[in-house]
């Protein structure tokens, strides 16, 4: 029998980084570039005191986006999960075939100078070959490797991430020569697991790696009932990235398609800035550290004068004039001391942590969107300023920024959820997380909450065709039918319309983050993403 799903397996970056969306212009210079759209909700019913809030859309692109791999080699070592959980069948496949297969393609994508090894583990751990170059052995010669692997056994994840830093410490020693900071090679340990269980000291593990020894994880979640929390944790650390598979096509996907997307990092240490006079961030939805969102104080410079208030270029511009008059010529740093002082400003900052380039089909990029939602200071503010920035550090460490602003008009601004924009896929994906997490959670839901579900479910079908007819979209339009049925929802009978009106958002759940509250969650990292 169909179990219910846990609430952990839909996650709002998981379901925003699988679909794909159009670039009003394809990124050719910078590493990290933005787009940037707004739109309206407008509340029939006043809701604590609110009459709209303000969604944005913030769509991150690379001059990497859909770049062919370049010339870095890499060094990946395979821990492999063969406890009994392995064996359950995921689709016509179990969970351990799918992992073989995953381990052949990713053999299949890399070049003869790059390296793998390999290890197994459950309670106990088997190193299956040290690291060597690829070139040095065929798909035919890891076939036989991988063939008397059988799951049977427990699992102890910690384990198995240290035998597989064993095998980077063994080449290191027999090859004290290699600089690898000099050489720039990419080092990732894959794990290859249903991650079903609590982990110990995973979180740790992997902290420590990046850290001392630079070497970074990437994590195979075979089916849809591995350890979320565990796999959310782990992946907070710098560098880290997981996926979530549920058959061959997600693996030919991830480990042959869009491998040098996915096992080589764009640049670290990503900060998305929010920051306006008139309004205050509520959610932030689809970013890798969600939770980890911070009110900080934020500096005067030249470059973000245009975020400030009118209030505040007055008296600048006062301020120059008078210095003109008097003749003095103040230093940049004096300036700048005496605009922080007149005018102390705060700003939303979350941490995205790790980007990763993406795919791009006919001027569309495979994930990279987030989803803001701000609410006005006053509810007499119709209009306002909304700044965003972006900062990273690049590989070589040098770093950069990216700022823009957002002129918000409530009058004229478009109703979000009623156009074909990325602003109104992207709403429609949250929308559909926000409810999948109230059935799952109530699993009962009253007379009123059944009828609003079924509401949205026809609004959230209709938008299959508006959508360029993604496919993916129309699978999660699926996904949440058969999620009414799991909780005994009647079935929705009226046929979904291209005009049907968009839902009201009655349905209070647990957001991924409270802005303004210390408190990026990929779950994945950003691949922008990843699942």
């Amino acid at each position: 029998a169909r179990q219910m799903p846990r609430q952990t397996s839909i996650t709002y970056q998981g379901v925003l980084n699988e679909h794909c969306y159009r670039l009003r212009e394809v990124e050719k210079k910078d590493v990290i570039n933005e787009e940037v759209d707004c739109g309206v909700e407008r509340k029939e019913e006043e809701e604590q005191g609110e009459k709209f809030v303000v969604w944005l859309s913030v769509l991150l692109k690379s001059k990497l986006d859909g770049q062919p791999r370049g010339p870095r080699a890499i060094d990946v070592v395979i821990a492999l999960d063969i406890s009994g959980s392995m064996s359950s069948r995921q689709g016509s496949k179990t969970k351990m075939e799918l992992a073989k297969i995953a381990i052949k393609k990713l053999y299949v994508v890399m070049r003869k100078n790059d390296r793998l090894g390999m290890c197994t583990f459950t309670h106990e751990t088997k190193v299956i070959f040290p690291i060597e170059e690829t070139g040095n052995f065929s798909l035919q010669t890891l076939t036989k490797k991988l063939a008397p692997i059988r799951p049977g056994g427990g699992e102890d994840l910690s384990k198995g991430f240290s035998t597989g830093l064993s095998l980077f410490k063994k080449w290191e020693r027999e090859n004290p020569e290699e600089d690898f900071a000099a050489t720039g090679r990419e080092r990732r340990m894959l794990f290859v697991t249903d991650m079903c269980s609590a982990g110990g000291e995973l979180g740790t593990l992997v902290k420590n790696a990046k850290e001392k020894q630079k070497i970074y994880t990437t994590i195979i979640g075979l089916g849809l009932d591995f350890n979320t929390d565990l796999t959310e944790s782990v992946v907070k650390v710098t560098g880290a990235n997981y996926f979530a598979t549920k058959d061959e096509a997600d693996l030919d996907e991830i480990m042959a398609r869009d491998f040098h997307y996915n096992f080589f990092p764009s640049c670290h240490n990503n900060r998305l800035a929010c920051s306006s006079d008139q309004f205050s961030l509520m959610h932030i939805y689809g970013t890798p550290l969600a939770a980890d969102t911070e009110t900080i104080d934020y500096e005067w410079l030249p470059r973000n004068h245009r975020h400030f208030p009118k209030e505040l270029k007055d008296r600048a511009f006062t301020l120059l004039l008078t210095c003109k008059r008097l003749k003095l010529r103040l230093p940049m740093i004096v300036f700048s001391n005496i605009m922080d002082m007149i005018a102390p400003r705060e700003v939303e900052v979350n941490k995205l942590e790790t980007m990763f380039p993406s795919n791009l089909f006919d001027s569309k990029v495979e994930g990279g969107l987030m989803m803001l939602k701000l609410r006005p200071k006053d509810e007499t503010i119709t209009k306002g300023t909304i700044g965003i920035g972006v900062t990273w550090t690049n590989l070589d460490g040098s770093e950069e920024t990216r700022e823009c602003s957002v002129e918000v008009d409530v009058a004229s601004a478009p109703e979000v959820g009623t156009g074909t924009g990325n602003i109104d896929k992207g709403y429609a994906l949250t929308r559909y997380v926000e409810c999948s997490h109230q059935v799952i959670k109530k699993q009962k839901l009253s007379p009123t909450e059944a009828k609003d579900t079924l509401d949205f479910q026809t609004w959230f079908a209709s938008q299959t065709s508006t959508f360029d007819k993604d496919k993916r979209f129309d699978t999660r339009v699926k996904d949440f039918k058969s999620l009414l049925q799991l909780a005994g929802v009647k079935k929705e009978t009226t046929k979904p319309s291209k005009t049907s009106a968009k839902p009201k958002s009655k349905l209070k759940t647990k957001t991924e983050s409270k802005a303004g509250v210390k408190t990026r969650a990929s779950t994945l990292q950003s691949r922008k993403g990843k699942k």
